[in-house]
C-alpha cells in the first residue's frame, strides 16, 4: 500500500451539519442553486475502508438501522470521504413518507430491521461532499464541492446524488415541487463555503404553502 501523502488529513470524528434559514426565494436567481427539500432525516455519512458510519444531527448512530446503505461503502472502496444528505422512505406517488421512516428509526432487533429494509426500503439523497481522499472541502465554495461530488457518480439502488438546479429560476423549481407534492426547495449560494453547525443565510429553505378551503 502506498503511504499517505504528507498533507493527508484523516476523517473527522464528527461533523455538525450546516443548517438552512427559513425564508423566501432570493430576489435574484444569479449566484444561487436550488435543490429539492426532502421530508426525511439529515445524516452525515463517513466512508472509510469500504465501511460506513452515519450520524444524525443529534449524533445518533444510524447505520445499523439502514443496512441497505452499506453499498455506499462498497461503491467508494478505499476512497475515504464524508457525505451530507437526507434519508427518506418513498411512499405512494413517489412522495417521501416520514411516518414509515420514523417507524424504521425506532426498530432495535436485527430481524425487524431486516424485514423493514425490504418492506420499506430507504434512500440516501446525497447533496454535499465535505471530505475526500484526505482533503477537507469545507472551505471550498458550493460549486466546487458539487463538481467533485458529481464526479464521483454516486448512484445505486439505495442512494443517489441530489439534483442541483443551477442557472435556473427558483420560482420554477418551487412550483414544480409543489405540483409534485414535495415540501419545497433549498436555495444555496453558489459561492458559499460549508459552515459547520451554523444556520446560515447562504442556505435558505423555502416551503410550499399548503392551503385548504374552509366552509
Amino acid at each position: 500500500m502506498d503511504p499517505a501523502p504528507k498533507d493527508f488529513e484523516p476523517l473527522p470524528e464528527k461533523v455538525r451539519p450546516m443548517l438552512a434559514t427559513p425564508g423566501r426565494l432570493p430576489a435574484s436567481d444569479e449566484g444561487w442553486a436550488y435543490e429539492i427539500k426532502w421530508d426525511g432525516v439529515r445524516a452525515i455519512t463517513f466512508v472509510e475502508g469500504g465501511r460506513i458510519r452515519m450520524r444524525s444531527r443529534n449524533e445518533k448512530e444510524l447505520a445499523s438501522s439502514f443496512p441497505e446503505f452499506r453499498e455506499i461503502g462498497v461503491a467508494m472502496g478505499t476512497r475515504p470521504c464524508v457525505l451530507d444528505g437526507e434519508i427518506v422512505v418513498i411512499g405512494e406517488g413517489g412522495i417521501p413518507d416520514f411516518g414509515r421512516l420514523q417507524h424504521r428509526l425506532h426498530l432495535a432487533s436485527t430481524s425487524a430491521i431486516g424485514k423493514q429494509s425490504a418492506a420499506s426500503p430507504a434512500s440516501y439523497v446525497i447533496f454535499d461532499l465535505l471530505h475526500l481522499d484526505g482533503r477537507p472541502l469545507f472551505s471550498l465554495p458550493y460549486d466546487a464541492r458539487r463538481e467533485q461530488l458529481e464526479a464521483l457518480g454516486l448512484s445505486g439502488s439505495s442512494y443517489t446524488t441530489a439534483d442541483s438546479f443551477r442557472d435556473a429560476k427558483g420560482a420554477d423549481i418551487l412550483r414544480a415541487t409543489k405540483d409534485a407534492g414535495l415540501e419545497g426547495v433549498i436555495a444555496k449560494q453558489r459561492s458559499s463555503p460549508y459552515v459547520q453547525g451554523k444556520r446560515s443565510d447562504s442556505w435558505i429553505k423555502v416551503k410550499n404553502v399548503r392551503t385548504q378551503e374552509v366552509v
